[in-house]
């Protein structure tokens, strides 16, 4: 089972057997904080550590703290054996509204020369002087990720399917396939020479701050340019759209 090209996916995902295949989105907000902590190869007695590599989070597993993401995704394809709704859904639009936090451990393997997500082991001190991290690394998997808020708002006019799909089985779909691409490009991103390079130090670090991404508000995306005179709110939104294109009213109404 898979997605073929020809079905005009801009995003392919594969994630356990889940193929998810998305024709078109956007992203209105991502605002969160995010942590990494560097775990070296020695102690700064110079001593192995059992394990190595980077701790990355994104908002608070431990205080239930996410980041704020809301994302409109058009042309929704998921395919796999195994889904809670059968073998086969299609959206043509789905908007997030949540909040999610996740953690990645990421170690580095001294015999293969390859990164992997998974436990960093039980490396003695993991303190601002021994490098690591004290906010511990998540699961025992090496990567956690939960929505702390959820709420979805689906356009399902003539499918079954979709009108059953409560938010905990959005919520399961999501988190399996959001983990599967995280691990990947964690994986995939990490260069061999910077595992080397911390197996044979004893210097920690510590990096963190705070992501704000903003786009274009989603109640713009399918405004009439002109607006709606019956609609206040329609109206609003098409003047805003508008705007952002730097359209007057006169070109505005003639394009809607």
């Amino acid at each position: 089972m898979r997605l073929p090209v020809h079905e005009g996916h801009s995003v392919r995902i594969a994630a356990d057997s889940t193929f998810v295949g998305v024709g078109d989105w956007w992203l209105s907000q991502l605002a969160g904080d995010w942590y990494v902590d560097m775990v070296p190869g020695l102690t700064p007695g110079g001593r192995r550590r059992d394990g190595m590599g980077f701790v990355v989070e994104v908002g608070d597993l431990a205080r239930n703290q996410g980041a704020r993401m809301i994302v409109q995704v058009d042309g929704l394809t998921v395919k796999g054996s195994g889904l809670p709704f059968g073998t086969a859904l299609r959206l043509p639009q789905l908007r997030v509204d949540c909040e999610v936090a996740a953690k990645a451990s990421v170690a580095y393997d001294r015999r293969t020369g390859k990164w992997r997500v998974g436990s960093l082991g039980t490396a003695g001190d993991h303190g601002a002087n021994g490098g690591g991290t004290a906010r511990g690394e998540g699961s025992a998997s090496g990567l956690a990720l939960k929505f702390v808020r959820f709420s979805k708002d689906t356009a399902s006019v003539g499918l079954d399917a979709a009108t059953s799909l409560s938010d905990a089985m959005l919520k399961s779909l999501l988190t399996r396939v959001i983990e599967g691409a995280l691990r990947r490009a964690l994986e995939r991103s990490l260069l061999p020479e910077l595992g080397a390079y911390l197996a044979e130090t004893a210097e920690g670090a510590r990096a963190g701050g705070r992501l704000e991404l903003t786009g274009v508000p989603l109640h713009e995306l399918g405004a009439r340019l002109g607006g709606d005179p019956k609609d206040a709110g329609g109206a609003a939104a098409g003047e805003a759209a508008a705007e952002r294109l730097g359209l007057s009213k006169a070109q505005a109404s003639l394009l809607s």
